[in-house]
């Protein structure tokens, strides 16, 4: 399905500098992952005098080229078709004769000019309107008041299974705004729910993995009873199993993260052999196993 919901939103912190908090939930997003925050750092910046040079040596480029735009569509013949007296030559003939016939082409002729005198009409308007726009931003610019936006990506966190509620998310963003230590511990991947969020992403790939391996987890034709039903059956059973691994990553993270192989895989960018030794041994998945509890299961409803 894709994104689904998604929202924009600043949280000021002087006229020149603010937090731009994007949130977005996102179906295709890896299992468990219900929200996804990201916030960034947004400043404005004083336009150098070299850039202010160009930006207005490039505004008065484009305020030319619709100047000569406006200009060469007003030379048109813009005035509006008698429609009265056409209408009068419809009706001092008769109908059915050709001179009637002929009058009345020239009426839908007169018609279709018309119509396009009026898109032409619309587009000056809509050329006018840009024109004054950069208008106002070279006066803007004259002025000392065009900034441009410095924007520094801070933190991204997804909120995973029962972390994805309206209070805790609310809480999380005025923490890392307003405290600072805390928010130089989340962008230094020190706080606990970074490493929680690193484990359980990367064991959720390796185990999806693993569970594609088994017919019809990855879809089903649309008019395959049996398939939908070794879908939903397998990705129902998956999330149950992620779930108690999510909990058990977040009950015993002091220890996991205590660990010097921990430490050593965070290091050298090598977590799927961590999470393979620590978790999946301790959460195995047999395939077979699942196999044969999902016939089972079928059997049993397709009797």
């Amino acid at each position: 399905m894709g994104i689904i919901y998604e929202n924009t939103y600043e949280i000021k912190i002087d006229e020149n500098a603010w937090y731009e908090i994007y949130e977005v939930i996102d179906t295709g997003c890896f299992y468990g992952c219900s929200f996804e925050v990201e916030i960034s750092f947004c400043k404005k910046i004083p336009l150098t005098d070299e850039e202010i040079k160009e930006e207005k040596a490039k505004i008065l480029k484009q305020m030319e080229k619709l100047k000569t735009k406006i200009e060469n569509i007003g030379k048109a013949d813009l005035k509006k078709p008698n429609f009265k007296e056409i209408m009068r030559e419809v009706s001092r003939t008769r109908k059915g004769t050709p001179e009637h016939e002929e009058a009345l082409n020239k009426l839908r002729k007169a018609h279709r000019e018309w119509q396009k005198k009026l898109d032409l009409k619309k587009k000056i308007n809509s050329l006018q309107k840009q024109l004054d726009k950069l208008k106002r931003k070279l006066k803007n610019l004259n002025d000392g008041r065009v900034y441009r936006v410095q924007r520094i990506h801070l933190i991204t966190r997804h909120f995973i299974w029962d972390e994805a509620n309206e209070e805790h998310i609310k809480n999380f963003i005025n923490k890392f705004i307003n405290d600072r230590e805390y928010r130089e511990k989340c962008i230094e991947g020190e706080t606990e729910w970074i490493h929680i969020s690193r484990i359980y992403i990367e064991f959720e790939h390796l185990t999806y993995q693993i569970m594609s391996q088994i017919p019809n987890f990855l879809g089903y034709a649309s008019d395959d009873k049996i398939g939908k039903y070794r879908f939903d059956w397998l990705h129902s059973h998956y999330k149950q199993y992620l779930k108690e691994v999510y909990h058990y990553i977040r009950k015993n993270i002091g220890k996991i993260i205590s660990n010097s192989e921990y430490k050593k895989a965070v290091e050298t960018d090598n977590l799927r052999e961590f999470v393979k030794k620590h978790l999946l041994s301790r959460f195995p998945i047999d395939i077979n196993e699942i196999k044969r509890e999902l016939q089972k299961d079928m059997m049993e409803f397709f009797e």
